[in-house]
């Protein structure tokens, strides 16, 4: 099997790192109400290092869901269906399970991530 795309392997540890990072610096902005430098200071570094590992071993959302790439010897349903029922599983609870590592310290990342952001627009 072959990966001409590089989805997978440095390619996608690239890809899910920063596709992980910006997500979290976007909703960390919406919340803080456009603070850049909090923002930046309470991304959550373990939970980027996580997208990056799952990223270099299975498909990716833009990369292989989005743009629809083919991963190594995969069809797209394939690659939707790792994605979905493992990758993100996996991934979710891992992230649940770890430890937080933010430049900014407990109170002031305290109710900013991407998880208080969704919790925000659907209500209580």
């Amino acid at each position: 099997m072959k990966d001409p795309l590089g989805h997978f392997g440095l390619g996608g540890a690239i890809g899910g790192a920063a596709f992980n990072a910006f997500l979290q610096f976007g909703a960390n902005l919406a919340l803080s109400r456009g603070d850049l430098s909090r923002s930046f200071r309470c991304i959550n570094w373990i939970d980027v290092g996580i997208s990056a590992a799952y990223g270099a071993v299975g498909p990716t959302f833009l990369g292989n869901i989005v743009f629809r790439n083919p991963g190594p010897g995969l069809t797209f349903a394939e690659n939707a269906s790792i994605y979905f029922g493992l990758s993100v599983p996996a991934s979710a609870l891992s992230k649940f399970l770890a430890p937080s590592l933010t430049i900014g310290g407990r109170k002031e990342c305290d109710g900013l991530s991407p998880a208080s952001l969704v919790s925000k627009l659907i209500g209580p």
